[in-house]
């Protein structure tokens, strides 16, 4: 359980962990870090969060025809630090 507790305070940004981590800091005495201020480590109220395999919308998936390049959505290519390997040079 205190494992538990320690992954949620190294997590405090995930909303899923927010419940628990509510309850460890009223019980530490810390509930002035709960509330909505810039000042504050996690919010007063839980938002509406969907989990699991419904936060995937059919939207972010592509559509059948619809190929996808670097410009149109794909993350850039990792080419190991090195810089564009062209062919011939130019005169």
């Amino acid at each position: 359980n205190r494992r538990r507790l320690h992954k949620a305070f190294l997590r405090y940004h995930d909303a899923t962990n927010w419940p628990l981590l509510r309850e460890a800091l009223k019980s530490m005495g810390r509930a002035d870090l709960i509330g909505n201020g810039k000042h504050h480590l996690i919010p007063t109220f839980q938002p509406l969060v969907k989990t699991g395999a419904s936060t995937t919308s059919a939207s972010s998936k592509p559509k059948k025809g619809n190929i996808q390049t670097q410009h149109t959505g794909l993350p850039p290519r990792d080419n190991g630090g090195k810089g564009f390997k062209g062919g011939k040079t130019r005169k």
